[in-house]
This record gives structure tokens, C-alpha cells and sequence, in this order.
């Protein structure tokens, strides 16, 4: 899903999302699906497994990652009124 609206969002620059500000939500829509959530993945299969794991600070930041995008998301909502 992040992948795809992010594509759209390159193909159509603006995409009716408040202008040139519209590129700060490809930070949490390719940040999410490219990086915090394979790491995400591979942690759970290796506790699945059984192995021990250090804690991690991923899931804070795939919080706040979603915050992010949901408050820049009512942000341009809001500027299209």
C-alpha cells in the first residue's frame, strides 16, 4: 500500500496533496515498507525460532512513523478545503 501511493505520488508530483510540501510524506510511506518492516520480519522469524534477541527500538520507530504520516495526511487533507 505505501509503495503504491508513494508511486503515484512520483508520477503525479503535487498528486493534489498541498504542493511541493507533499514530498515530506514519502518519508513515512517508503520508510515503512523498504526498511522498518523487513527488519520487522526478520526479527520475528528469528523469535519464532526460538532464537534469543536484544531489545529493539523498531516497533518506536514504526509508531512514529505512522503518527507522522497520519498527521501529515490530515495536513494536506485539511489544505485541500
Amino acid at each position: 500500500m505505501g509503495l503504491g501511493l508513494a508511486s503515484f505520488l512520483l508520477l503525479f508530483p503535487g498528486g493534489g496533496l498541498g504542493g511541493s510540501n507533499s514530498y515530506l510524506l514519502y518519508i513515512p510511506l517508503l520508510l515503512l515498507p523498504a526498511w522498518l518492516l523487513p527488519a520487522m520480519n526478520k526479527r520475528a522469524a528469528l523469535a519464532i525460532s526460538g532464537a534469543e534477541l536484544p531489545k529493539s527500538v523498531l516497533h518506536f520507530y514504526y509508531m512514529g512513523a505512522e503518527v507522522l504520516k497520519i498527521a501529515l495526511l490530515v495536513s494536506f487533507g485539511i489544505s485541500m478545503l
